[in-house]
């Protein structure tokens, strides 16, 4: 089972979830049983994380920028670590050095980084990867 990771990845992401996410998954028959999960009765930040499984299972669509600015702590950290088991690699980054990666060290002089895009001086044209830097892709 360990090289199953479309299955592992629900199974992280569904992790914080009580006992009953196990009326809807069969490990034996590998099948995950995700449109009757929905139809239960989840609180906000579980209905993600089933909606998150969904999607790592191919039969569903999350929205990433909810996840991003609704979700915190242990739901959170159950989606990051169920894309990591579903992409099959790790990784470690913190918000700090993914933009650093992008507008390079000039982060340094800023104490948050949702400055960082509003305040660089020299900022004159978009920040490397971005689409309409000019570069092809």
């Amino acid at each position: 089972m360990t090289e199953d990771r479309e299955l592992l990845a629900v199974l992280v992401a569904l992790e914080p979830l009580d006992e009953r996410k196990w009326h809807y998954i069969d490990l034996t028959d590998r099948t995950f049983d995700a449109e009757g999960m929905l139809d239960q009765p989840w609180s906000s930040g579980e209905r993600v994380l089933v909606e998150v499984a969904a999607s790592l299972w191919d039969t569903g669509k999350v929205d990433l920028g909810y996840i991003a600015s609704g979700m915190g702590g242990r739901h959170f950290q159950a989606v990051v670590d169920a894309l990591a088991v579903r992409a099959g690699h790790s990784f470690a980054s913190t918000p700090d050095t993914a933009i650093r990666r992008v507008l390079g060290e000039d982060l340094q002089r800023y104490e948050r980084p949702t400055e960082t895009l509003t305040r660089l001086p020299g900022l004159t044209r978009p920040p490397r990867g971005c689409a309409s830097d000019g570069l092809e892709r």
